[in-house]
Parts: C-alpha cells; structure tokens; sequence
C-alpha cells in the first residue's frame, strides 16, 4: 500500500447507478416542487453573505420528507463507506468520519450556474457539529439537461450521471464550478460530511 496519491485525482471518486430508480425518481419529483427553492448564498469568513443572480437555487426543505430522505442517506452512507475502503488502498489515514449533514438540493435552471468556490463551510458545522466538513458528496439526479458541466481545476471535467454520487475532499485544494446550464434544469444534491 502506497500512503500518497500519485494525484490530487485519486481523491475524487464518482460511483455510477448507486441511487435506485425508483429512489431517484422519487427525488426528482420532489425537486420539481417550486415552493422549495431560495436563492443560494455564498458565505465569508466574516459571516457576510453574497448572491449572484445566475447563481442555482437551493432547497434545505427535503429533510422533512422523511421516507425520501431516510432511503438516500443509506445510499449515502453506503458509498462513503466505500469511498473510504478505496482511499485506504493508497492512504491508511481516511478511516473515519462521524456523519453527514442533511442532504441540500442545488437546481440549476438554463443560464444558471455555480461560481468557482471551495467547500470549505464553516456555517454548518458551529453547533452540534464541531469543525470543518471532511468529504464532499455530489448526487446526479436527473440527466435531461445540457451544459452544467462539474468541473476541478479550471479544466478537469466530472460527469455525474443521474443515480450516480461524487464523493471528494472539502479542501482548498478541490476548486470547483458547475457551468452554466444552457438547455433545461439540472438537479443535484450534495451533503458534507464531518
């Protein structure tokens, strides 16, 4: 067992067909709701708040769907303890997290995007959750959409099929965008874990 990467690569991992069918249409429904949708804001170290109006949408209401939600934070659950059995192939040390935040939609509609950013969110994490998100987790919900490309480094583009789950780190060292969307709506869900 090698302790280092040979890349950064090696620590983002997209697991494909993860969400059940019958889950992920489930989840598309629901985020076909328009009651649910607020503008998505960027936080500061100083707690200040920003917006841009070709920013996504979010939704923090799905947690109260409890069946929906119960179903995919198994699925989650499931792919990060995979996620960790393929990283300690090369690093001893990723063997634990203590859980995950509850799941955030993202919808981005046509000539929508998400700004360059890093996921390094300290808003979550300053009450019964003490630190810094560990992992990122990405879910692709629907794939009827064109544009929306995920991308690291300026260049390095990640599919994300419907059904399928991103996972990486929540590091300076990840930057990352989703593009602008220029036909359709694409839907996501993300979550953070500790």
């Amino acid at each position: 067992m090698s302790e280092y990467p040979l890349s950064l690569l090696d620590y983002f991992k997209v697991y494909e067909n993860v969400i059940p069918k019958d889950l992920l249409s489930e989840l598309h429904k629901f985020a076909k709701r328009k009651e649910i949708w607020t503008t998505h804001q960027f936080s500061n170290y100083d707690n200040t708040t920003f917006y841009d109006k070709e920013d996504c949408d979010i939704s923090y209401i799905f947690v109260h769907e409890l069946e929906l939600a119960e179903n995919l934070n198994k699925v989650i659950w499931d792919t990060l303890k995979t996620y960790t059995e393929h990283i300690q192939t090369f690093n001893q040390y990723c063997h634990y997290w203590n859980g995950f935040t509850g799941v955030r939609l993202n919808r981005y509609n046509k000539d929508h995007n998400m700004k360059k950013h890093v996921d390094h969110i300290t808003t979550m994490f300053d009450g019964q959750r003490r630190g810094i998100p560990v992992l990122s987790v990405v879910g692709g919900i629907n794939d009827n959409y064109k544009g929306g490309e995920f991308v690291f480094f300026d260049n390095h583009e990640v599919k994300i099929p419907a059904g399928s789950i991103l996972i990486f780190p929540s590091v300076f060292l990840y930057p990352h965008t989703v593009k602008f969307v220029t036909k359709g709506t694409r839907y996501s869900f993300v979550s953070w874990t500790w």
